[in-house]
């Protein structure tokens, strides 16, 4: 099966929400995901501008999962309040969310999101910081991270009280 990675547009937005509860229907760990923010107001803003949205189709050009990441950091953002971020905002940005459908796990697509993501960054802002929230038992996103360049930054609690580690990388 072969995959791509290509950018999404608003027209995208049903799907990958469909995909988004899905993705967390099955799992088994739920604290491992969090879901609120894949909504059609939140991608929206994304795609005005304030990030960046991609997809994941297979050979039928049915989407399979999703990426997506801030390129302007709120200062009321958990991220920015636990790492006293405001003064270096303009330099950070956020892969907030990555889902894959469980049938096209094991494909290396979480890191190819990453990536493409990472090159994104590059390629338009002038962002130096990335940073990702992993939860300390998702060894399979852990190790995605980490094999990814991502450092551990510190372990603390988000998200409602979930437990996370937060990463960092320095892209420039």
């Amino acid at each position: 099966m072969n995959f791509k990675v290509i950018s999404a547009d608003k027209d995208d937005i049903p799907e990958i929400i469909k995909i988004n509860q899905e993705v967390y229907t099955q799992m088994t760990q739920k604290d491992w995901y969090v879901i609120d923010c894949v909504s059609e107001e939140f991608l929206t803003h994304i795609l005005q501008g304030n990030g960046f949205l991609l997809k994941v189709v297979d050979d039928a050009a049915r989407i399979v999962g999703f990426g997506f990441a801030e390129t302007k950091l709120k200062t009321d953002s958990e991220l920015v309040q636990i790492l006293d971020l405001n003064d270096t905002l303009s330099f950070c940005g956020e892969i907030d969310n990555i889902a894959i459908l469980p049938s096209c796990r094991g494909f290396s697509l979480q890191r190819r999101l990453l990536t493409n993501l990472e090159q994104l960054f590059l390629a338009h802002t002038s962002i130096e910081m990335l940073y990702v929230t992993v939860h300390p038992e998702n060894i399979y996103s852990l190790k995605n991270c980490l094999a990814n360049g991502y450092q551990e930054i510190t372990k603390t609690f988000m998200y409602g009280g979930k437990s996370r580690f937060i990463l960092g990388k320095k892209i420039r």
